[in-house]
């Protein structure tokens, strides 16, 4: 048996806490990501791996130390890199005469590679968030860890296949903490936008949110840029098989839904019941008496107004 395959039992009450804390759950803790680069790369590459290390703070590692490893030519070396800093997601910076500013973002599962990026950092146009100037007080101020919103732009994301997952990865990428039962609208202070033209190049900006009064219950939100700013040139992916991928796609028994009998949810969220009921002869329903029908009635068996109805009469006023 290879050391890969042994399973080293635990020695320590701490080495028990960090094997139950990789373990399997229900709830998965925030994936973190791992932020390294190759052998070579250039400036560019260097400050677009430390402004996404910061953007994914601090659900974010960083090795200082160059890797020789070739993300696409073999992925051994970086699931053995995830498997030992527990981390799911990945960025690999590095940078050649083919491939100029080349950046890798890809994802694992079980700490197996389940799909990866590949894109051209246009080094032109890319600005870091030091580069852009604050203002005055707290209207560009965007906190540590706070969870983001996120938008994107552009028809490929919902006509294009690799464009489809790919936003399915950015969206698993930024967002950060996912088992929040709340939100807190004071809370959110970052936007992270996203667009693709038909040309194929992402821009990705970050804005910060504030909200300012209106007048209004609906507060006024002013957005400013605070960096990074990103221009991508999709080059090519890498998908694991689909047994794995499926695989990835299950849901444990103990965080499905049980489904409630007769109750459903409307398109806009709304929670609908239905009624089962037996069937009802309307002919032998007797409905309710109106005062109108009443007084005719009274009038018929030859009844004053002032009649009682158990027959008495009342006194008149005077």
């Amino acid at each position: 048996m290879s050391s890969k395959q042994r399973v080293m039992k635990p020695k320590t009450q701490r080495g028990r806490r960090a094997i139950d804390a990789r373990a399997p759950k229900v709830v998965e803790n925030p994936k973190k990501s791992l932020v390294f680069k190759g052998l070579k790369t250039s400036q560019v590459v260097t400050d677009v791996l430390k402004q996404l290390h910061m953007m994914k703070q601090p659900f974010s590692k960083m090795f200082t130390r160059k890797n020789d490893t070739r993300p696409f030519e073999d992925a051994s070396a970086v699931e053995a890199f995830c498997r030992s800093s527990d981390c799911s997601l990945f960025c690999f910076g590095s940078h050649s005469k083919k491939r100029p500013h080349n950046l890798v973002l890809g994802r694992m599962f079980d700490y197996q590679l389940l799909d990866m990026f590949e894109f051209g950092v246009d080094g032109k146009s890319f600005q870091p968030m030091e580069s852009f100037s604050r203002g005055r007080g707290a209207d560009a101020i965007v906190r540590i860890g706070s969870k983001p919103l996120i938008t994107f732009q552009g028809a490929q994301w919902q006509e294009e296949s690799d464009y489809v997952d790919m936003k399915n990865f950015f969206v698993d990428f930024f967002r950060g903490q996912h088992d929040m039962p709340k939100i807190n609208l004071a809370g959110i202070d970052r936007l992270i936008n996203i667009t693709v033209d038909s040309d194929g190049v992402i821009y990705i900006r970050q804005f910060s949110i504030k909200l300012k009064k209106s007048g209004t219950r609906i507060p006024k939100v002013a957005l400013t840029e605070v960096g990074p700013r990103l221009d991508l040139n999709f080059r090519r992916r890498k998908s694991a098989p689909n047994e794995l991928r499926k695989l990835s796609y299950k849901i444990p028994m103990e965080a499905k839904q049980r489904k409630k009998k007769n109750v459903s949810a409307g398109t806009l969220g709304v929670t609908e019941g239905r009624v089962h009921m037996h069937s009802q002869n309307l002919n032998k329903i007797r409905p309710k008496k109106t005062q109108a029908k009443a007084l005719g009635q009274r009038k018929r068996k030859g009844k004053s107004y002032n009649d009682a109805e158990d027959g008495r009469p009342k006194r008149s006023r005077r």
